[in-house]
Protein backbone atom coordinates (compact mmCIF):
# COMPACT_ATOMS: atom_id res chain seq x y z
CA UNK A 1 0.00 0.00 0.00
CA UNK A 2 3.16 2.45 0.69
CA UNK A 3 3.43 2.75 -2.88
CA UNK A 4 0.38 3.23 -3.89
CA UNK A 5 0.47 5.90 -0.96
CA UNK A 6 3.38 7.84 -2.67
CA UNK A 7 1.67 8.31 -5.94
CA UNK A 8 -0.02 11.24 -3.38
CA UNK A 9 2.76 12.68 -2.64
CA UNK A 10 3.96 12.51 -6.40
CA UNK A 11 0.90 14.29 -7.74
CA UNK A 12 1.10 16.42 -5.34
CA UNK A 13 4.47 17.65 -5.59
CA UNK A 14 4.57 17.66 -9.61
CA UNK A 15 1.74 19.57 -9.97
CA UNK A 16 2.87 22.21 -7.69
CA UNK A 17 6.24 22.16 -9.45
CA UNK A 18 4.57 22.36 -13.04
CA UNK A 19 1.52 25.38 -11.85
CA UNK A 20 4.56 27.40 -11.17
CA UNK A 21 6.08 27.48 -14.73
CA UNK A 22 5.77 30.88 -16.50
CA UNK A 23 3.57 29.73 -19.42
CA UNK A 24 1.12 27.09 -20.23
CA UNK A 25 0.77 25.97 -16.23
CA UNK A 26 -2.63 25.03 -16.55
CA UNK A 27 -2.48 22.63 -19.44
CA UNK A 28 0.66 21.30 -18.42
CA UNK A 29 -0.14 20.47 -14.73
CA UNK A 30 -3.36 18.66 -16.28
CA UNK A 31 -0.63 16.87 -18.70
CA UNK A 32 1.17 15.88 -15.90
CA UNK A 33 -2.06 15.39 -13.01
CA UNK A 34 -3.52 13.06 -15.92
CA UNK A 35 -0.44 10.66 -16.75
CA UNK A 36 0.13 10.43 -12.20
CA UNK A 37 -3.63 9.51 -12.12
CA UNK A 38 -2.70 6.92 -14.87
CA UNK A 39 0.11 5.31 -13.49
CA UNK A 40 -1.19 5.54 -10.19
CA UNK A 41 -4.47 3.38 -11.67
CA UNK A 42 -2.65 1.36 -13.29
CA UNK A 43 -0.39 0.52 -10.43
CA UNK A 44 -2.61 -0.03 -7.93
CA UNK A 45 -4.64 -2.56 -10.27
CA UNK A 46 -1.83 -4.28 -11.10
CA UNK A 47 -1.22 -4.87 -7.58
CA UNK A 48 -4.69 -6.00 -6.85
CA UNK A 49 -4.82 -8.15 -9.65
CA UNK A 50 -1.28 -9.87 -8.46
CA UNK A 51 -2.16 -10.26 -5.18
CA UNK A 52 -5.20 -11.72 -5.55
CA UNK A 53 -3.85 -14.30 -8.29
CA UNK A 54 -1.16 -15.14 -5.73
CA UNK A 55 -2.45 -14.99 -2.02
CA UNK A 56 -2.09 -18.39 -1.63
CA UNK A 57 1.69 -18.30 -2.19
CA UNK A 58 1.69 -15.02 -0.69
CA UNK A 59 0.17 -15.95 2.40
CA UNK A 60 2.46 -19.57 2.91
CA UNK A 61 5.60 -17.25 2.73
CA UNK A 62 5.01 -15.58 5.83
CA UNK A 63 2.37 -18.08 8.11
CA UNK A 64 2.45 -22.42 7.71
CA UNK A 65 -0.64 -22.37 10.44
CA UNK A 66 -3.81 -23.78 8.40
CA UNK A 67 -6.44 -21.88 10.99
CA UNK A 68 -4.14 -18.64 10.07
CA UNK A 69 -4.41 -19.41 6.57
CA UNK A 70 -8.17 -20.13 6.21
CA UNK A 71 -8.54 -16.66 8.29
CA UNK A 72 -6.28 -14.45 6.18
CA UNK A 73 -7.70 -16.06 2.74
CA UNK A 74 -11.61 -14.86 3.54
CA UNK A 75 -9.73 -10.96 3.73
CA UNK A 76 -8.21 -11.50 0.42
CA UNK A 77 -11.08 -10.16 -1.87
CA UNK A 78 -11.93 -6.89 0.22
CA UNK A 79 -7.86 -6.60 0.87
CA UNK A 80 -7.46 -6.66 -3.29
CA UNK A 81 -10.18 -4.64 -3.53
CA UNK A 82 -9.43 -1.42 -1.38
CA UNK A 83 -5.78 -1.95 -2.97
CA UNK A 84 -7.48 -1.54 -6.78
CA UNK A 85 -9.39 1.62 -5.73
CA UNK A 86 -5.79 3.31 -3.27
CA UNK A 87 -5.33 4.71 -7.12
CA UNK A 88 -7.78 7.82 -5.65
CA UNK A 89 -4.51 8.75 -3.43
CA UNK A 90 -3.19 10.00 -6.59
CA UNK A 91 -6.07 12.31 -7.38
CA UNK A 92 -5.94 13.54 -3.68
CA UNK A 93 -2.21 14.25 -4.51
CA UNK A 94 -3.30 16.19 -7.68
CA UNK A 95 -5.84 17.88 -6.32
CA UNK A 96 -3.94 19.36 -3.19
CA UNK A 97 -0.96 19.98 -5.62
CA UNK A 98 -3.51 22.22 -7.41
CA UNK A 99 -4.43 24.03 -4.30
CA UNK A 100 -7.72 22.25 -4.47
CA UNK A 101 -7.87 22.31 -0.87
CA UNK A 102 -11.58 23.54 -0.34
CA UNK A 103 -12.72 21.01 -2.70
CA UNK A 104 -10.73 17.78 -0.63
CA UNK A 105 -11.79 19.70 2.54
CA UNK A 106 -15.78 19.12 1.38
CA UNK A 107 -15.09 15.77 -0.42
CA UNK A 108 -13.21 13.99 2.04
CA UNK A 109 -13.91 15.78 5.76
CA UNK A 110 -17.56 17.10 5.59
CA UNK A 111 -19.15 14.24 3.77
CA UNK A 112 -17.39 11.72 6.05
CA UNK A 113 -18.95 13.73 9.29
CA UNK A 114 -22.34 14.23 7.35
CA UNK A 115 -22.18 9.87 6.84
CA UNK A 116 -21.17 9.51 10.35
CA UNK A 117 -24.20 11.13 11.63
CA UNK A 118 -26.23 9.93 9.02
Amino acid sequence: MSVAWSFLHVGQSMVANVLHLPTGAKAAARTVGNRVIGWGAALSISMALCTFVMHERLSSMFVSDRGVLEVVGSAVLPATVMLSLSWNNAVEGCLLGECGCSFVWTALVVKSIKHINA
